[in-house]
């Protein structure tokens, strides 16, 4: 119990969070509060891959976005914004914390059950830069114990939830996910983010994200993530047919 104690303290790595949708822009007071407290505002747009592949209730029925594999298997990539911790280096008592409002800030709730890091339609998944899994430096060694304790918050996790069709999951039952890293993220040596689980069999086209936001008379996710460089590599179709539809449906 102590070399663990005395380990966590060893942990000193610089992090942060990737956002895509609604998280990074939203309005509603715990998630404005949540970023102006721990998210610095030095965003950096990063490519990931994600698509609209989730039906909202709180979007008026409408696609919001997942994480998919397959995006990234046929490079079919939009982006995403990382935002670095505030306090950083961090180590696993900080990273617990972060996770900890990330979660209230995504279920927009005060209180959430910090035992684990998953719940009825996401999870939180962590991602490091692969330089840190080189055996043999401080780093590697702190990050082995980083993604030890990470894995202790996903007993009973089953990852083929977070997959659509033939799609492989986008995070392992250890809460790794499979989004891959970029050099636009520089030295930072890991970032947290927030996987949903569709519910779908397979993924909308292009035609029916559109449809649901011209005939719902909503579209205001869609307008903002794009305003927000928070972009999928169907935007610029489903652009040209919400305007090809908004004479038959003039509610947006």
């Amino acid at each position: 119990m102590i070399e663990q104690v005395q380990k966590t303290f060893d942990v000193s790595l610089n992090g942060g969070v990737l956002i895509v949708g609604s998280l990074y822009w939203d309005d509603i007071k715990i998630r404005a509060d949540w970023r102006a407290s721990y998210l610095s505002d030095k965003a950096i747009v990063v490519p990931a891959p994600i698509r609209y592949g989730r039906i909202s209730n709180k979007r008026n029925c409408t696609f919001t976005m997942v994480f998919s594999t397959e995006c990234n298997e046929n490079e079919k990539l939009g982006t995403g914004i990382f935002l670095p911790f505030i306090k950083t280096p961090v180590n696993i008592q900080i990273i617990n914390e972060q996770a900890y409002w990330l979660m209230k800030a995504e279920r927009e709730r005060r209180n959430v059950d910090n035992i684990r890091f998953f719940w009825d339609w996401g999870t939180l998944g962590i991602c490091v830069n692969p330089e840190l899994l080189i055996e043999g430096t401080i780093k590697n060694e702190q990050t082995k114990f980083l993604l030890q304790e990470w894995s202790k918050k996903f007993t009973g996790f089953v990852p083929d939830n977070y997959r659509v069709g033939k799609d492989n999951p986008i995070i392992d039952e250890n809460g790794i996910l499979n989004v891959g890293w970029s050099e636009a993220l520089g030295e930072y040596d890991f970032f947290i983010a927030t996987a949903t689980i569709s519910g779908l069999k397979e993924y909308p086209s292009e035609i029916n994200i559109a449809d649901r936001m011209l005939i719902n008379g909503y579209d205001e996710y869609f307008k903002r993530n794009m305003l927000h460089s928070i972009t999928t590599f169907q935007d610029e179709k489903i652009k040209a047919l919400l305007e090809e539809g908004k004479n038959k449906y003039p509610r947006i």
